[in-house]
């Protein structure tokens, strides 16, 4: 929360309220979330171009639907592999 609320500029109790989704905090504090895509991602390539932001975008789509992290992980690896393909 902390951080997002120094990128936005406004306190971790607003961002908390106004701009996270709250399944977001209810999967990281049932010790789900998208770290291991952000990683292995970052290993393949720069985390900032858009076929990668693509791919974590499906793991938060994933992630907010309620998948499990290895759902998680296939879906962003089959993401990258289309993007790759292509």
């Amino acid at each position: 929360m902390k951080e997002v609320a120094h990128y936005l500029g406004n306190t971790p109790a607003v961002c908390r309220a106004s701009y996270i989704d709250p399944r977001v905090i209810d999967r990281f504090e049932a010790g789900v979330t998208i770290a291991p895509v952000v990683q292995r991602l970052a290993g393949l390539a720069d985390i900032e171009q858009p076929d990668m932001q693509l791919a974590i975008e499906a793991a938060v789509v994933d992630l907010l639907g309620g998948a499990s992290e290895r759902t998680i992980e296939r879906t962003a690896q089959r993401v990258v592999s289309e993007l790759t393909a292509a």
